[in-house]
Parts: structure tokens; C-alpha cells; sequence
């Protein structure tokens, strides 16, 4: 991936200036869509589930930096007859991402956001006995939003675009933000 990890470790040395200002990580998991084109007419089109770890640095109420890892699908197809031929086939993604997030309290414990940023992605796409590797350089961009139990445990509800031709990638996910 072209990402650095370091880019993980930035995100816990950025200085502290306001009271505001938190480090956090968190985890989710939801449904995915994977739509790819296979060749010969032939598609993929499925839905899967997907998770995501990542972690980030609130500079203040309104304005925050992620870098996330996501396991975006594992679909597969069955055998399906494309212009007279049997077709199987699957397809694996990952993706590494960094995006800045704008968030608008609603409440002192809920928040909506939108994030955008980059993502740079693998996927491994498999037709009949036939195997490809293919990767890309991407805008990623969502929507969501956030309720705080406590200053420091969150659940979110979030929407991710991965703004690819081929393959076209997009996440629903639920998960948990843990604030230090």
C-alpha cells in the first residue's frame, strides 16, 4: 500500500492545544457493495459485509483526521451462464485510508460528520480459474453520525463512497469509537 503506516503514528504525536483535542480509535462492521465489471459482459455485483479499524485525532467540536484500514468485501458468485458460458466468480478487497472529518455537534453527546479524503485499495478479483490483481489511488467520501455514552465510549453510524470506476466499492457501518 502507497500509505505509509506512518501516518497511524502521526496521528498520536499531533500537539495538544485545545482542551478540546482527543486521540481515539474504534472498530465497525456493516454491509458492503461491490460492483465490477469481469470482462466479456460480465459482472459482479454483490453485496457483502466489511469491517474497518481506524484511529484519529480531534483538533476540536468541528474538526477531526482519520486513517483506517478497510476490509471492504469478500463477494462471491456462484456459477452464472454469460453468453453461453458458465461464469464463477469472486472478488477480495482492502484499502488503506487517510480523510479529514467535519463534524457538527447536534447535541453534547451527538454529532453528524462528513469525511473526505484518499483511499488507496487492492482487490484480488477471481473469474473461472482466471486470477487478477488490480489496485488504485481513490477519493474517499461519507456521511454519518455519532452518539457519546461517555467522554469516552461512542457507537457511529456511517456511510463510505469509494469513488473508483472499477471496481465500485461502498460501506454501511455500525461500530465503536474509544476516546483516550
Amino acid at each position: 500500500m502507497k500509505i505509509s503506516s506512518a501516518l497511524f503514528a502521526l496521528l498520536f504525536c499531533l500537539p495538544t492545544t485545545n482542551v478540546l483535542a482527543q486521540s481515539y480509535v474504534g472498530f465497525g462492521w456493516g454491509p458492503s457493495q461491490v460492483n465490477a465489471d469481469l470482462g466479456g459482459g460480465a459482472t459482479l455485483d454483490e453485496s457483502s459485509s466489511g469491517t474497518k479499524l481506524f484511529a484519529g485525532y480531534s483538533f476540536n467540536k468541528y474538526i477531526a483526521v482519520e486513517a483506517a484500514y478497510y476490509n471492504i468485501a469478500q463477494a462471491s458468485v456462484g456459477q452464472v451462464i454469460v453468453s453461453g458460458v458458465p461464469v464463477s466468480a469472486s472478488a477480495e478487497m482492502q484499502g488503506v485510508a487517510v480523510y479529514g472529518v467535519g463534524l457538527y455537534p447536534l447535541s453534547k453527546k451527538s454529532d453528524i460528520y462528513i469525511n473526505l479524503g484518499v483511499v488507496d485499495w487492492d482487490a484480488d478479483i477471481r473469474v473461472n480459474n482466471t486470477t487478477a490483481q488490480t489496485d488504485g489511488t481513490d477519493i474517499l467520501y461519507g456521511v454519518g453520525a455519532v452518539y457519546a455514552f461517555t467522554r469516552n465510549v461512542a457507537v457511529f453510524a456511517e456511510w463510505d463512497m469509494f469513488n473508483s470506476d472499477n471496481p465500485e466499492m461502498s460501506m454501511l457501518g455500525f461500530g465503536f469509537r474509544f476516546s483516550f
